[in-house]
């Protein structure tokens, strides 16, 4: 004579119920961190006339690719974030994006100038804006975060 067999069925039914639920949800946890891309540990902000640049490495340093975000201004780019390709020529650097299918140098960087901003098209011909570091701004920077608003900006697209 069997105590309970239906209540100990239902309970085995639950039991393997919320056990596969709590596996498929830690497969697709692990499924989407192992489609992120790995970031760098910082964010570099820069900052001139209300406009912002923030910088950070994105997939591995032999790569030499950043994320570029630009915000502060009225321009199609505020708040866009673009993968760019980082130039490097012994102390100066160019971040480069695809504009329009073609290589633009948006954000660069020379020993003797400092750093400058270049937006497609900006106002009455000036295209050249001048930033500097912004290390606060640095500080509070979080490369997920920054990683999470660009994979939702491709989705999109």
């Amino acid at each position: 004579m069997e105590l309970f067999p239906k209540k100990i069925t239902k309970m085995k039914k639950i039991i393997a119920l919320v056990a596969v639920v709590m596996i498929s949800a830690g497969t697709i946890r692990a499924q989407s961190n192992s489609a992120r891309p790995e970031m760098g540990k910082v964010c570099s902000v820069y900052n001139g006339e209300g406009i912002y640049v923030t910088t950070c490495r994105i997939g591995p340093e032999k790569n030499s690719e950043a994320l570029v975000g630009v915000t502060g201004v009225d321009h199609q780019w505020n708040g866009r974030l673009f993968k760019a390709k980082v130039i490097r020529n012994n102390a100066n650097f160019d971040y480069e994006i695809q504009a329009d299918g073609k290589p633009y140098h948006i954000f660069i960087y020379r020993d003797n100038g400092g750093y400058s901003v270049y937006l497609k098209n900006y106002g009455s011909g000036k295209t050249e804006q001048r930033v500097t570091y912004d290390k606060w701004e640095s500080q509070r920077c979080k490369p997920e975060y920054l990683l999470t608003e660009y994979l939702e900006q491709q989705e999109k697209k």
